[in-house]
């Protein structure tokens, strides 16, 4: 187990030891839960939007039709102000 500490102004630093094992790099963000209970931190490496979209298109299946047809939606809208 590995021990850091909080600094003044509310930061932690996460060792270089840890960061290269998650793959996490500069401007990479994490997400945090609090479980209240036990006091316990959990951080995470946020998905990214190409990640995201990744694991969404991984659910669809083949020849699954779009639920709206957008071209249509356009053409039959008027959107100058």
């Amino acid at each position: 187990m590995t021990t850091i500490t909080l600094s003044s102004r509310g930061q932690i630093v996460i060792p270089a030891d840890i960061r290269k094992r998650l793959g996490l790099n500069v401007g990479d963000q994490l997400t945090v839960e609090v479980n209240e209970e036990n006091s316990e931190i959990t951080l995470q490496r946020a998905e990214s939007i190409e990640e995201m979209a990744a694991r969404f298109t991984s659910w669809i299946q083949p020849d699954t039709p779009p639920l709206m047809d957008t071209g249509e939606l356009y053409s039959t809208r008027d959107f100058r102000a």
